[in-house]
């Protein structure tokens, strides 16, 4: 619902089905146990967590160049059965996999910041549209996760930041940077990696396709296991 088009408000609700995933209690679980087994970490299938998710949020400029967001996000993962054993090791006395594969919820509330330094722009009727600008956007984002607020078994701060360009190299050219980091702290309970900024629609091809002609130096299976 874009309510004030001249200052970019905008009221905006969205749900879906993200991508399988796993959390950091999982992946640090089945390293343990894989470290004297002679079998990596890429050879065994942990898409074990199915992602459902709401997110509201509400967009404002402040002033030109800069738009704060403030939004909920509000995440079901529930375990997905995949036909595929778990490893022996996993199933441990001391650790068994039906504490770790069950339901997980997070309520997180979050802030984020956008700054354009002269930002040019222009209007399309009453809508205000960002044109260029000789310096990059940067962005800051927090989020907390409460336990037990309707429902959530999770608590953990994110805080990200990301600084991104389009600079101009003629008419048909132009080169394009995105520098950003993110950490997860104060992290009482397990979390799962959903970095905002570090999302696949950040980057221009899929990740670790093997045919891109392209690299990672972080291992897409492992980045669910990151804190930052």
């Amino acid at each position: 619902w874009n309510y004030e088009p001249f200052y970019h408000g905008n009221v905006s609700l969205s749900a879906g089905i993200g991508n399988p995933t796993y959390s950091s209690l999982f992946i640090h679980e089945i390293q343990k146990n894989l470290q004297n087994s002679g079998i990596k970490f890429e050879d065994i299938s942990v898409n074990y967590f199915k992602d459902y998710y709401v997110k509201l949020f509400n967009d404002y400029e402040l002033f030109n160049g800069f738009v704060s967001t403030i939004g909920i996000e509000y995440h079901i993962r529930q375990p997905k059965k995949n036909g595929q054993p778990l490893l022996s090791p996993v199933t441990l006395e001391s650790n068994p996999i039906e504490n770790i594969l069950v339901t997980k919820k997070a309520f997180a509330p979050y802030l984020r910041l956008s700054w354009t330094p002269e930002q040019y722009y222009r209007y399309e009727g009453r809508q205000k549209i960002y044109v260029r600008s000789r310096f990059p956007t940067f962005k800051i984002e927090l989020s907390r996760s409460y336990r037990n607020v309707f429902g959530s078994t999770s608590q953990y701060n994110r805080v990200e930041f990301d600084m991104s360009q389009n600079i101009p190299l003629g008419p048909m050219s132009s080169f394009k940077y995105r520098v950003g980091a993110g950490r997860f702290v104060n992290q009482s309970t397990e979390y799962f990696a959903d970095f905002t900024f570090f999302a696949k629609n950040n980057f221009p091809d899929n990740w670790q396709d093997g045919i891109g002609g392209t690299f990672s130096l972080l291992n897409r299976h492992l980045y669910n296991a990151s804190d930052s």
